[in-house]
This record gives structure tokens, sequence and C-alpha cells, in this order.
């Protein structure tokens, strides 16, 4: 039969003994303290009244005819919801095997029959007052991990709404930097078409020039969107041979030549002839055609632009003229620059430089779609080379490429 007292407290403890009396002793030195007390007259209201309730403490007799308390304790202990409620039996004075039982079954302490009072309130008023403590802690805890899990939520949100806009930023940078070469090279072809034979030699010479010119922008930008496909894909190459970095970039700076000549640029190539590398020919020409691209466009016409190539080593002397040699590990390194005399880069965009899709706000009327050098960073790492920069608003720019030198074969 059960029996409870529906009082407003601040624990609840459930008291489980057979005998009418038991229970009745234990009411009256626990009423009064400050708890809600519950009691089941066996096992299986013991097991029902603890799910029902989830009470800060249970008072198990381990006497019992049918289930007794040792049952009790283990069953208790084997529910999820109630495993960590904490159990003190009762058990007859100095019966040292039902304590070794109620051990092993899960008890978390004992008292003695017949009661001592003030011992069973200290125990009590400690294992509860350790139980809400406990529980609090858990519910903080809790609330702690649902907080995360919002503001992680939140974050990831943000993300994907900041991973939306790049793409719309991006689909729009591309259309647009689709839309005015083709537009050019329709325009020019259209022209040679039906005035063919009205042009002399030189302009038609001329306009198969600029189409060419336009052909290898789109070139260029169709080669960059391919190659972030394939690094997101993890589809790039890492088939690696010994290359001439020197030789690379000579060619490069040669194919880019008619795009500097049109801006009344100059590239001047400087520095040793040989300087050996372990990489992806295709990987390495597009960081540096990523690289002299980036300093044609950033640099006003009449200007120059150097390219050298070099070995360093860690050289504090370098660290402005070389950026990034200061940092290099021991060793000796295949080095390439681009030296531009172009508008510079502020301080506030630099650690932002290599990120996908950046631009700097106020070069935003040059035609761009925040790629190139997020490729060159992603294709130098894939090399286990490192690249940094140095940077003079109104005064212009250097990107230095190190490389882990090839050693004679």
């Amino acid at each position: 039969m059960l029996e409870q007292i529906s009082l407003e407290y601040d624990s609840t403890i459930l008291i489980v003994d057979d005998q009418l009396s038991g229970r009745e002793v234990i009411r009256g030195l626990l009423s009064g303290q400050g708890y809600e007390l519950a009691f089941a007259s066996n096992g299986e209201e013991a097991l029902a009244q603890a799910s029902d309730l989830m009470p800060d403490l249970i008072l198990l007799d381990v006497m019992m005819p049918g289930m007794d308390g040792f049952e009790v304790c283990e069953r208790l202990r084997a529910d999820n919801h109630l495993a960590e409620v904490p159990i003190i039996m009762v058990t007859a004075l100095d019966d040292q095997n039902s304590r070794l039982k109620g051990i092993e079954a899960g008890a978390d302490d004992f008292v003695t029959k017949p009661f001592n009072k003030a011992e069973l309130h200290v125990r009590v008023r400690t294992i509860t007052r350790l139980n809400r403590y406990r529980r609090l802690l858990l519910e903080r805890r809790r609330r702690q991990a649902a907080e995360e899990e919002v503001g992680r939520r939140n974050r990831e949100v943000m993300l994907l709404k900041e991973i939306e806009r790049m793409k719309d930023q991006f689909v729009s940078n591309v259309s647009h930097e689709l839309r005015t070469p083709l537009s050019i090279i329709t325009l020019l072809s259209g022209n040679l078409d039906t005035l063919y034979e009205r042009l002399n030699d030189n302009k038609r010479q001329k306009m198969i020039r600029d189409i060419r010119r336009h052909v290898e922008v789109l070139d260029t930008l169709i080669e960059d969107i391919l190659t972030i496909s394939r690094l997101d894909a993890g589809r790039v190459s890492l088939e690696h041979q010994r290359l001439n970095l020197a030789y690379l970039a000579r060619e490069e700076a040669d194919k880019q030549l008619l795009l500097a000549r049109d801006k009344g640029q100059t590239i001047h190539m400087t520095g040793i002839e040989k300087l050996w590398v372990s990489g992806h020919d295709g990987q390495l020409r597009q960081v540096i055609r990523n690289l002299l691209n980036n300093a044609i466009k950033y640099t006003p016409a009449g200007e120059h632009i150097t390219c050298e190539c070099s070995v360093q080593t860690k050289n504090g002397d370098l660290e402005v003229s070389w950026p990034g040699s200061i940092d290099l590990p021991a060793g000796r390194w295949a080095a390439f620059r681009v030296v531009d005399a172009g508008i510079g880069i502020e301080a506030g965009d630099l650690p932002h430089l290599f990120e996908r899709f950046y631009r700097v706000k106020d070069q935003g009327n040059i035609p761009g779609t925040g790629l190139g050098l997020s490729i060159v960073q992603e294709l130098v790492e894939l090399h286990s080379g490192r690249i940094a920069m140095h940077s003079v608003p109104g005064e212009g720019s250097t990107f230095a490429v190190y490389l882990p030198l090839a050693e004679k074969e």
C-alpha cells in the first residue's frame, strides 16, 4: 500500500519498508525537516514510485519479502533514468555481510536499526544536498551544452549565409568576367569578318592580337574555375617531376608580354637561370601566371614588373625584399618573386588576401573573381612550399613563393 505526504519541499525522499512501523518511525524522524516523504511497502511499489517521482534519495530496507532490498537496488542501478539516484540501505546493527552485499548491489551509504536520530539526519541531509548539487550541476551543464549547440547552429547558419553570399558574388563576378572578353571577341571578330577588305594589314593584325589577348583572359579564368573545382574535389594531381622553375617563369612571362604591352608595362626577368624543384608542371605554371596577371592588373600603365628567381635561406636581411624569408625553416629554398609598382594593398586587407573570393574594397573597379591568389596559395602548399607578400600602398607589392630546392641528381 502506498502512502505519501504531498507538500512542496526541496528534496523528495522515497522510504521503502514492508513494515508499517518501520515507515512510521522514519516519518517521525524526518517530518518537519523540509523533505517531501513518499512511501512504498514492497519492491515493486518502490520501482514504480521511483520511476514516477525521480526522488533525491531512497531509504531502502534490506529485509523485505519477495523482492528484497538488494534486488531493488540492483534493478535501480540497471535503469538508465534511475541509476544515479542515491540509495541509503537500512540494515540491522553490525550486519557486516549485508553491508558488503549492499556495496556490490550499488548502495551509497548505510544506516542501522534502531535509528540514531542525529546520525540519520546527518546522512540524509548530506546525501540530499550532494544530490541537489549534482542535479544543479547537470542542469547547468545541459543548459550550457544547449546554449553552445544554439551558438554552433547560429554560427553554421551565419557561415552558410556567408557562403551563399560569396557564391552569389562569385557567380556575378564570373558572369561579368566571362561576358566582357566574350563581348569584345564577338565585336572584334564580327568587324574583322565584315570589314576585312577595307582594313589595312596593321589594323587587321591589331584586331587579331586583341582577340588573342581576350582569349587568354578567358582561358586563365576558366583554368582558375576548373582548378578550384579540382581542389575541392581532391582531384588535383600529386605527380611531381624535376622542373626548372626559372625556365617556367621565363616562359610564362613571355606569354604575358602582350597583355603587359597593351598597358604600356614592361616585364623584366632577373636572377639565376636554373632553379630546380620537384613539382607539377601545370600547377607551377598556374602559380606563376596568376601572380603575373595579378601584377599586371593592379599596376598602372607605364610602370614595370620584375620577376626574379633565386636560392634563399633563412636570412633576416631579406625580409622586405624577399618577404617571408626570415621565417623559412633551415635549408635551401627555390624562390620566385614578382615585384610590381602598383597601387599596393592596405594593411587591413593583408590578412584576407589569400581567402577565396576576397576582393580589396577600394579596388572594386578592377575586374576579377577573387580566386587567383587563393589558388596560388593552395597550389604552393600542395608543393610543401610557402608564399608571403609585402606591400606599401601607393608604391607596389612583392609576392614571394618558396619551394623546397631539389638537390642535384
